[in-house]
């Protein structure tokens, strides 16, 4: 399953409805770049084999996606213990 079709799903969109696929992808690269550069590393943070990073990612997405920003504090803090704790990891700063 792609990282996109994995977001999409956590975040309730039927995998045939496409009209956010870009906008949602984009939200992807900017995490993964987002997790690179604040110390993850990189094999890690592109890759979708760790659950860890699947629900970082997700986080990202839910705390910048769409119009409504009623949890969007709540999802950049849980993005953000993630990534702290991914850069931990071997390789990691």
């Amino acid at each position: 399953m792609s990282t996109l079709s994995k977001v999409k799903d956590r975040l309730g969109l039927p995998s045939d409805v496409k009209i956010y696929d870009d906008e949602i992808g984009d939200l992807i690269m900017a995490a993964e770049k987002d997790m690179v550069a604040s110390g993850v590393p990189k094999a890690l943070a592109e890759g979708m084999d760790d659950e860890r990073v699947t629900l970082a990612i997700t986080s990202f997405v839910k705390a910048h996606y769409g119009d409504d920003r009623a949890n969007t504090t709540r999802y950049t803090q849980m993005y953000q213990n993630m990534v702290f704790r991914l850069c931990q990891e071997e390789g990691g700063s």
